[in-house]
């Protein structure tokens, strides 16, 4: 059940990213809810809940292995949905759905040069690796879950993997960052862009919804130690003293939201970080929370959100939203 533990908890991620990547465009925090119902399952065939995980089901499909593998990816997603409508009519319609495809699959070929090895070529020998999301239904491949953390001990230990990918191994799924941190940053950055098609957005010039998805990591955490902070910040620089010029207007979001902590109370649901051996001992060089990368959504696409009927107000009691700065 780790997939599963996995999956449930980058889904609790993002529900969590999504309420504050909204209150940092200066409204209030709002975000999707996730289902805890068990709709006719077998404990064997879903993970457990809690406040860092979502309830994730395992759904066995009659789709074939060879049409998984072979069929183009909106041929696969039609045919999904159609069975997915089939299987839960009663509450397909009210919900939309994720779907982690268990069968992805990776073969690089044994004389083929890594050398400046496209995305692109890379494709060509992935096979059931989906990124598709629109309407009802985003599709997703598992070629980067390994890179993943199962709950919040391992967070830090994954956004600050640096170890390379072997690409004769693994799929090299990462925005040319060819590190594991990477691998979880841009496979989380993808569910993020597709939900975002299911929520109504469009493709737009910069942000989330354009390539921005791959700087997720820089929510949650700062820069990796073998790579730069996106802003600028290198060297140890000191904090510019003109700070007002670069610090976002949301550092000063509109009333009824006089300060960043919004919260009154919150409940710690994990007191330890799990040390790895392949952990470098600290962040890397930046000056500011605000230093995001490209994850934010714009205006434009704040407005569609938060006028979206899936997107609700999150509570101050909320027992969900667990995620922050490390």
């Amino acid at each position: 059940m780790a997939a599963c533990r996995r999956i449930g908890f980058a889904m609790r991620l993002l529900q969590t990213l999504t309420a504050e990547s909204l209150f940092a465009e200066g409204v209030q925090r709002h975000t999707f809810l996730c289902s805890d119902r068990e709709y006719r399952l077998t404990p064997a065939d879903s993970n457990e809940v809690s406040p860092t995980h979502v309830q994730c089901w395992l759904h066995y499909s009659n789709i074939s292995r060879e049409e998984w593998l072979n069929d183009a990816p909106v041929t696969v997603w039609r045919k999904l949905a159609k069975e997915i409508y089939n299987r839960y009519e009663d509450i397909f319609p009210t919900s939309k759905w994720v779907a982690f495809v268990a069968c992805s699959r990776y073969n690089f070929p044994a004389e083929t040069s890594t050398h400046n090895l496209t995305y692109e070529e890379m494709l060509q020998f992935s096979k059931a690796h989906f990124a598709l999301g629109t309407g009802g239904l985003a599709l997703l491949g598992t070629s980067t879950l390994h890179a993943w953390p199962e709950d919040l001990d391992g967070l830090q230990k994954a956004l600050l993997d640096g170890r390379r990918i072997d690409k004769t191994d693994l799929m090299d799924d990462t925005a040319y960052r060819h590190t594991f941190w990477a691998a979880f940053a841009t496979g989380l950055g993808s569910v993020w862009h597709e939900l975002g098609h299911c929520f109504g957005l469009h493709h737009s010039s910069d942000g989330i919804m354009y390539r921005g998805c791959d700087d997720i990591h820089l929510c949650l955490g700062f820069t990796p130690p073998d790579f730069e902070c996106p802003n600028g910040c290198k060297n140890g620089q000191k904090w510019n003293k003109n700070v007002v010029e670069i610090v976002p207007h949301m550092l000063h979001p509109p009333a009824p939201l006089p300060t960043i902590l919004q919260f009154q109370q919150y409940r710690c649901l994990s007191a330890t970080a799990e040390k790895h051996e392949n952990v470098a001992s600290s962040w890397g060089f930046c000056s500011s929370v605000w230093h995001q990368g490209s994850a934010f959504w714009g205006r434009e696409q704040t407005v569609r959100l938060i006028r979206c009927p899936w997107i609700v107000v999150a509570s101050r009691d909320a027992d969900g939203l667990v995620a922050k700065k490390m």
